[in-house]
């Protein structure tokens, strides 16, 4: 995900709406156009997260053995193999694109 993706929650809407009508009523328009603008200020100002993506180091002869686990006629080798990488303390994301990706690099090669 390399851009930023704003995403509405209708409930925070509503509330931020109330909150902001009730402040109208309250104070002039110059003191709720100020408010408005320092939240938007901060918003703005606000550090993207950016996701982060740990990259795991698999040997090509792990890779090599992820990809014979594939291709093998009983089809739950492949997924023992990911299992016993998850017991080892390999995250999905481990799994995802430290073997998945590389073994599909890999069978596509050949």
């Amino acid at each position: 995900m390399g851009k930023l993706q704003a995403t509405l929650d209708a409930d925070i809407y509503s509330r931020t709406a109330s909150l902001f009508a009730t402040k109208r009523d309250a104070f002039g328009p110059d003191t709720v156009e100020s408010l408005a603008s320092d939240v938007l200020q901060r918003l703005v100002s606000l550090k993207r997260r950016e996701p982060s993506f740990d990259t795991l180091k698999v040997s090509d002869d792990s890779i090599a053995a992820f990809c014979d686990a594939l291709i093998q006629t009983r089809p739950d080798a492949a997924l023992q193999f990911i299992s016993d990488r998850r017991v080892e303390g390999v995250t999905r994301q481990g799994v995802y694109l430290g073997y998945i990706v590389a073994a599909a690099r890999s069978l596509g090669q050949g």
